[in-house]
C-alpha cells in the first residue's frame, strides 16, 4: 500500500501537470511554469497521506488522470469524446463518497466541451450519462444487495450528513496555518482571477468555464468538509481539493504580472516550507485534531511503522494477538465452540485492562467475538477467526445506527458499550449481577424490528432470498436510528 500510494500520487502529479501545460500552452504568451506541482510537493501532509495506506494516494492519481482526460477532449485537440472518459469521471465515488463533487464537475465540463465541438444531441448526452453512472450504480446495487444499506456503514457511524461548521472552520484553520498555505493560495487565487477576467474579455470563454467548473469541484468538496466538521486527522479531508486546485495552477512568464512577484514569492515559500514548515509533533491538539503519523510513531516506537511486526510493542497488537491465540485454541485444541472475549481497556492506552470470556453462539463462522476500541492494528493482529466488535461503530452494525450525541474527536462516532456485544453474541449472561438487567433490555431491543431483521440478514448466508430482503428493506435499515442508551433503545424499537 505504501508503494501504491507513492505510485498513484506521482502519477497524479505528473499526468495532471502535463495536462495543465497542454491546456495552457495554446493560450499563453510565454513559458508555462506549473507552479502547482511545486506547492503540492512542499507540505508534509502530502507526504504523510501519500504513504499512509489510506485512499488518498489513489484519489490523487484519479484526479490527475481525470484532468488529463478532460484536457484531451478540448476542441483545439480535435479529439473524439470517448465514453471511457465519462466512465473514468464516475469512479471517484468508489474511492471516497465525497469525491462525487469532483466527478460531477468533471462530467459537466465534458458535456460543455462536447456541446462546443458540435451540437450535443439528447441521445449523445444520455450515452455519456450512462457511461458516467454505470460503475457507480453497479457498486451501489452491490452495496444494497450485500450489505442492505444505501451508504457506507462509516457514513452512518460518523453521521456524515450532520452539520458541525464551527468545528469544520477549526479544521480548516488547522490545515491552512501549519504551512501558511494561505500565502500560495492568495497568490494563485489573484493570478487565476485576473486571468479568468482577461480570458473572458478576449473571448476565451470555454477555457475560462472549464477551469472554473473543475475548480468548483474542489471548492464544493472543501465546503462539505467544513459543513460536516472535518476529521480528527490533520489535513486528510482537505488534501484532494488542495491537490486539484494546485495542479490547475500555473504561471505564464509571458505576462509581466506573473513572471515577477508571484513566481518569486511562490518559489521562496516552497523552499521555506520544505525546510522549516512542519506540523507540530503533538499527538492531539486542543481542537481534537491529531498528528496521525506521530500517533503511530509514538505507539510503535518506530520511525516508519509499516509492517504488522513494527507494532509488536503496542497494546492493541498485544490484545489482537491474544485473541488470535484464543481462536487457534478453539479451532485446534477444543475442536469447536465459540467464545465472547470482552476487554475493558482504555481507548488510548493500557490503563485499567480487565478481560473475561463467556460462551458464545452465532451463525457467523468466527470462533471468537472480541471488542476493539482501536480497529485496524488490533483486527489485523487477531486474524480472520476473530470477529471484531468495533467500539467506534465504523464496522459495527449496531453502534453505527446510534443517534449521535457528540463526537469523541472530530469525525468519530459515539462509543458502543461492550454490553451490546454480549447481548448479540453471548450464549448466556456472564456471572456479573449488575449486567443481567442491562443485557435483558439490550436483548429485547435486538429482538425487535427493524434491528432484528437487519442483523439476521447480514448474519445469514448470502442467497437470492437474502439479496431480495436486503434490497426491499435497505431504505429502512439505512435510516434506522436509535439511542445508545439500552432502555431508550428498547423503548423506541419495541413500542
Amino acid at each position: 500500500m505504501v508503494v501504491l500510494g507513492i505510485f498513484f500520487t506521482t502519477l497524479g502529479v505528473i499526468v495532471g501537470t502535463l495536462a495543465t501545460v497542454r491546456f495552457a500552452r495554446p493560450i499563453s504568451l510565454g513559458l508555462v511554469v506549473p507552479t502547482g506541482a511545486i506547492v503540492v510537493a512542499s507540505i508534509d501532509a502530502m507526504w504523510w497521506f501519500s504513504t499512509s495506506g489510506l485512499e488518498t494516494g489513489l484519489l490523487f492519481g484519479w484526479l490527475g488522470l481525470s484532468w488529463w482526460a478532460l484536457v484531451r477532449h478540448l476542441p483545439a485537440g480535435g479529439a473524439q469524446i470517448y465514453k471511457t472518459s465519462a466512465a473514468l469521471f464516475g469512479l471517484g465515488v468508489l474511492i471516497r463518497p465525497d469525491a462525487g463533487f469532483f466527478s460531477i464537475c468533471f462530467f459537466a465540463s465534458l458535456l460543455l466541451i462536447e456541446g462546443q465541438r458540435r451540437r450535443l444531441s439528447r441521445g449523445r448526452a444520455v450515452a455519456l450519462l450512462v457511461s458516467f453512472l454505470a460503475v457507480p450504480l453497479a457498486s451501489e446495487l452491490f452495496r444494497i444487495a450485500y450489505f442492505g444499506l444505501l451508504v457506507p456503514n462509516t457514513a452512518l457511524a460518523k453521521s456524515g450528513f450532520s452539520l458541525e461548521p464551527s468545528q469544520g472552520l477549526l479544521y480548516l484553520e488547522d490545515f491552512l496555518h501549519s504551512s501558511y498555505l494561505w500565502i500560495p493560495g492568495l497568490i494563485l487565487g489573484v493570478v487565476l482571477t485576473s486571468r479568468l477576467i482577461r480570458w473572458w474579455k478576449y473571448g476565451l470563454r470555454l477555457e475560462a468555464a472549464i477551469i472554473t467548473i473543475v475548480a468548483c469541484g474542489a471548492i464544493l468538496d472543501g465546503l462539505y468538509v467544513v459543513a460536516i466538521g472535518g476529521d480528527f486527522m490533520h489535513a486528510r479531508m482537505f488534501l484532494p481539493g488542495f491537490f486539484l486546485l494546485s495542479i490547475l495552477s500555473w504561471l505564464d512568464l509571458g505576462e509581466p504580472l506573473e513572471r515577477r512577484l508571484p513566481l518569486t514569492f511562490l518559489l521562496t515559500w516552497s523552499v521555506v516550507s520544505l525546510i522549516f514548515f512542519r506540523y507540530p509533533s503533538i499527538i492531539i491538539n486542543q481542537y481534537g485534531i491529531t498528528n496521525e503519523r506521530q500517533v503511530y510513531i509514538a505507539s510503535s516506537q518506530n520511525l516508519n511503522p509499516v509492517e504488522l511486526t513494527n507494532y509488536a510493542k503496542t497494546w492493541n497488537f498485544q490484545h489482537g494477538h491474544a485473541d488470535q491465540i484464543l481462536a487457534n485454541k478453539l479451532r485446534h485444541e477444543r475442536l469447536g465452540g465459540q467464545i465472547v472475549s470482552v476487554c475493558h481497556c482504555g481507548l488510548m492506552g493500557p490503563g485499567g485492562w480487565t478481560t473475561f470470556e463467556t460462551p458464545a453462539r452465532s451463525p457467523l463462522p468466527e470462533v471468537v467475538f472480541a471488542n476493539a476500541p482501536s480497529l485496524g492494528i488490533w483486527s489485523v493482529a487477531a486474524g480472520p477467526d476473530v470477529y471484531i466488535f468495533d467500539n467506534f461503530g465504523l464496522s459495527n452494525p449496531i453502534g453505527s445506527h446510534f443517534i449521535l450525541t457528540g463526537h469523541r474527536t472530530p469525525g468519530t462516532a459515539d462509543i458502543t458499550d461492550n454490553t451490546w456485544m454480549l447481548a448479540r453474541f453471548a450464549e448466556r449472561a456472564p456471572a456479573i449481577s449488575k449486567l443481567t438487567h442491562v443485557l435483558a433490555i439490550e436483548r429485547r431491543a435486538i429482538s425487535c424490528q427493524p434491528l432484528s431483521g437487519y442483523l439476521r440478514a447480514i448474519d445469514a448466508p448470502l442467497s437470492w432470498s437474502t439479496i431480495w430482503t436486503n434490497i426491499e428493506h435497505s431504505l429502512t435499515w439505512t435510516t434506522m436510528k436509535f439511542p445508545s442508551s439500552p432502555l431508550a433503545a428498547e423503548r423506541q424499537l419495541c413500542h
